[in-house]
């Protein structure tokens, strides 16, 4: 059954991505889009594939996956999905109006689709934006926000996603965003989060 072989392999790329093999889950993904038989299962591809191609670092292919998810009209929680993943590729473009506007928009479609998973993500891509910009402030009380809303939803992934990403980039702010406690997953393993060191800046 082609649906059957689709699911496979979007869960197969899903995997590798988070193994940090990006090619072979690229390969996955393209395997998932040439057995997808419906719009749904495309855009899921789709949305798989242009995560791939972020962690390539290949932009313009990102984004033009991201242009065919949206063509496709999808519901709310795929296109907030579609525009986190654009606020990520053009964050690393050095793009970062666009960025805040991608993650603004796609903060708007997570509130509609009521997910909110998707809310802090958009809140997390939104945190960076503002430091790319300048607002150092405001960065800090959007990231604080969005890791207050994981922890109470006990949203595990996305607090140590957001500390995880952080760390593997080595940004600059890391050192200047205020400490926001420790990071304690349900296994009892606990993260040191940020060293003390911002000050408020916003105009």
């Amino acid at each position: 059954d082609p649906s059957d072989i689709t699911a496979l392999e979007a869960e197969r790329g899903k995997l590798e991505l988070l193994h940090g093999d990006a090619r072979a889950a690229l390969e996955a993904f393209d395997r998932a889009a040439s057995h997808a038989s419906n719009s749904p299962e495309r855009v899921a591809a789709e949305l798989g594939r242009a995560a791939a191609f972020r962690s390539l670092n290949r932009w313009d292919d990102a984004l033009a996956a991201l242009d065919r998810v949206v063509d496709a009209f999808p519901g709310a929680s795929e296109l907030a999905r579609a525009f986190h993943l654009r606020g990520g590729v053009e964050f690393a473009r050095g793009r970062v109006a666009a960025s805040q506007e991608a993650h603004e928009r796609a903060y708007a479609l997570a509130k509609q689709a009521g997910s909110v998973e998707l809310s802090t993500q958009a809140l997390s891509g939104l945190a960076d934006a503002h430091y790319g910009a300048g607002r150092l402030a405001t960065a800090v009380a959007t990231w604080k926000e969005c890791v207050e809303i994981a922890r109470r939803e006990r949203l595990v992934a996305v607090e140590a996603a957001r500390i995880r990403d952080h760390m593997a980039r080595g940004d600059a702010h890391m050192d200047e965003i205020i400490h926001a406690g420790a990071m304690r997953q349900r296994r009892g393993v606990e993260r040191g989060v940020l060293r003390r060191h911002l000050v408020d800046i916003d105009e």
